[in-house]
């Protein structure tokens, strides 16, 4: 069974998906003992792809998987001696078993953070050595929805704007700006001034989505239902916004809509629509954009 679409979840997934962010957000949440024992260089970190998530439950995405390598993991050769236990990974020096025994024991203990937590907050983020950037995308993860967005708008903006000089840094820009549009009461002519910074064709595709799509396109059609007051009208109108907004954002993004995917498009549904919208920021084919 396919979910939702979720922004938060999206964000999330855009924001930190690079191996930069990635090492920021570890500093932040990892006990410190477990963090000196890893390598957080992100020319070390490596993302995995989440193409092993099943076709059937690809509109719920997968988790962020990332590998990280422990500190001095290199022998002397150059070459990784990789353990062949689960054990092996983990000492378990106050554990009072014999070796043998423990040797049949994996043992695996988890770190959850609860990035809602307090120990999270603005204040505390504020307060701690991590960098600037991944701090500033996790506090507008906990805060986009808060009464201090409009607040803060500037601010964010002002921390984020080293993403400029990233490589993947427009797309991440364009998406902190939908998610805000989607998500916050920041009015909305603020948020497109400062989409005018953004690159090409990150600028195309933010202006679509989020002004067209989140605010005119969707809540048209839900008008439109709601003024002819039969179901079967509101969820026309709903899709035939998604639909059209879905074929800009395409022609804009990948500059071609071949024949197959306009009649793909049709036979589609809400959900799939919804899905497809969410995934135009971060997919680099056709392929990838319809998998």
């Amino acid at each position: 069974m396919q979910s939702r679409p979720n922004p938060h979840d999206a964000f999330f997934r855009q924001a930190f998906g690079s191996p930069r962010h990635v090492a920021g957000l570890l500093k932040l949440v990892l006990p410190k003992r477990l963090r000196a024992l890893l390598d957080l260089d992100p020319a070390r970190i490596r993302l995995h792809d989440v193409a092993h998530v099943d076709p059937s439950l690809r509109g719920t995405a997968s988790d962020l998987i990332v590998e990280v390598p422990r500190r001095g993991g290199a022998s002397d050769d150059g070459t990784e001696r990789a353990p062949t236990s689960l054990s092996a990974l983990i000492d378990l020096p106050d554990v009072p078993l014999d070796a043998a025994v423990r040797s049949y024991l994996p043992s695996l203990e988890l770190v959850v953070a609860d990035l809602a937590g307090p120990e999270f907050t603005r204040e505390a983020l504020r307060a701690s050595d991590a960098e600037p950037v991944s701090e500033t995308l996790l506090e507008i993860l906990q805060g986009a929805s808060g009464p201090e967005a409009s607040a803060l708008f500037d601010e964010w903006t002002a921390r984020l704007r080293p993403l400029q000089g990233e490589p993947a840094g427009g797309s991440t820009l364009c998406a902190v700006l939908c998610y805000l549009t989607h998500v916050s009461a920041i009015p909305r002519p603020r948020i497109s001034a400062a989409a005018e910074a953004l690159p090409e064709p990150e600028k195309e595709t933010f202006m679509t989505a989020a002004q067209e799509w989140m605010l005119e396109g969707l809540e048209k059609g839900l008008q439109q239902g709601r003024q002819e007051g039969r179901q079967e009208g509101r969820q026309e109108g709903e899709r035939a916004a998604l639909e059209s907004t879905l074929t800009r954002l395409v022609r804009l993004r990948f500059r071609e809509m071949p024949n197959h995917l306009n009649a793909r498009i049709e036979a589609a549904t809400t959900l799939e629509l919804e899905r497809w919208i969410e995934r135009i920021l971060t997919a680099e084919t056709l392929d990838d954009l319809f998998a």
